[in-house]
């Protein structure tokens, strides 16, 4: 007989992941872990505290592993494309279809960067990151301490689909990075 209790507790606890800094927290969620179990994929959820000495996340282990960026990096291209200004206002730049028909009908039209964002609209991104430029791109990487921060080996606007860059856990350096370029310009 089930017990109408125990489906209603949920299992969180907090562990020192190993490869985590010393004093870092980890706070392991099964119920994340099952969302993905139940929907038949493979994958892991991961947030940060504020303070940013702790994570919530669906498999610790899995969270530490590094992978290609691929979609992800939609959110990092463009903070970059906004603050190059090769996109100048997110809701009125557009990005014209080349006319070339892709699998994802929501691709095959005109895109600002804040409906290529909304449908993950890769041939847009590349389109800024070669805008961007793989000179720019890297510094902006390298400022980000982005993953391995490695775009070499594939052109500019291919290395978070197939190239040598791969990342885990990479958010909390980006909102570093930009907090303390706008601690600078208040500064100054």
């Amino acid at each position: 007989m089930n017990n109408p209790v125990a489906g209603a507790v949920r299992l969180v606890f907090w562990l020192q992941v190993p490869s985590f800094p010393r004093g870092y927290l980890c706070r392991l969620r099964r119920s994340l872990a099952e969302r993905f179990s139940d929907d038949g994929t493979v994958g892991v959820f991961a947030a940060y505290s504020a303070n940013g000495n702790a994570t919530v996340t669906s498999d610790a282990q899995r969270s530490q592993q590094s992978i290609l960026p691929t979609p992800t990096f939609k959110i990092p291209n463009s903070i970059i494309a906004i603050e190059t200004s090769v996109v100048t206002d997110p809701d009125k730049d557009v990005f014209k279809w080349d006319g070339v028909e892709r699998s994802y009908p929501e691709w095959n039209r005109d895109h600002t960067l804040r409906s290529a964002l909304a449908a993950s609209v890769v041939p847009v991104y590349q389109e800024i990151a070669r805008r961007i430029g793989a000179e720019c791109m890297k510094q902006f990487i390298d400022k980000f301490d982005y993953g391995n921060r490695d775009i070499s080996g594939v052109p500019v606007d291919q290395f978070w689909l197939r190239g040598n860059l791969r990342i885990s856990l990479f958010l909390p350096k980006i909102i570093s990075a930009r907090s303390n370029d706008e601690a600078s310009a208040e500064q100054t």
